[in-house]
């Protein structure tokens, strides 16, 4: 994770052309684009360590059962089905909230829930709705990015940006395994649990 991060920082620091592209910038969606990178910006502030380096380090979980975590835990995503071909790339997704995980876990038997520290590198942000000509399903990540970064609503789906209503949640996407570090395994009790983190997600 480490050596990862360093190669990145070295890299973009060296080539930022190549290696922290924004051609993004061109596509006919670009203000909501912005939009979407600025709230990842922030989210990367919010940690308050983050603000001197060029490649930061986010909290996020990742849902599952326990039995899945564990073997996690020990050997890492890349031994397990845990990369998903979902709505916004292929890749292991990751969530900065908390509660917009809870279905991933509140309707398994032995619930568990992954923290982990996630260096997303050059992010893509992610504007296409999984149900457009554009849809990202099933496809490998943009070329030229390390990560997709989502806003999306709390099902799921990316939010109509003009409308400016409800909260807005995000889903991270990463592709290789050194991008991630699992930090703490929660064991959960669904009930107690999800009225803990209701109070506590921001």
């Amino acid at each position: 994770f480490i050596n990862y991060r360093n190669i990145m920082s070295s890299r973009i620091a060296h080539d930022p052309y190549m290696f922290a592209t924004q051609d993004w910038r061109d596509h006919p969606q670009e203000a909501e684009k912005d939009f979407v990178y600025k709230s990842y910006l922030q989210r990367c502030k919010d940690t308050g360590w983050n603000d001197d380096i060029d490649v930061p380090i986010l909290v996020a979980c990742h849902g599952t059962d326990f039995k899945v975590a564990m073997a996690i835990a020990s050997t890492g995503f890349a031994a397990l089905s845990s990369v998903d071909a979902g709505w916004y790339g292929t890749g292991v997704y990751f969530t900065t909230h908390v509660m917009y995980a809870s279905p991933y876990f509140s309707h398994r038997a032995d619930p568990a829930l992954l923290i982990s520290f996630v260096t997303l590198g050059n992010v893509f942000p992610v504007t296409e709705h999984h149900q457009s000509e554009e849809s990202l399903t099933g496809q490998s990540l943009k070329p030229g990015y390390t990560a997709h970064y989502v806003g999306v609503k709390a099902d799921g789906s990316v939010p109509d940006f003009k409308s400016q209503d409800s909260d807005m949640f995000d889903e991270l996407v990463v592709s290789q395994e050194p991008q991630i570090t699992p930090v703490y395994l929660l064991r959960l009790t669904v009930k107690k649990s999800i009225e803990s983190m209701r109070r506590e997600d921001r």
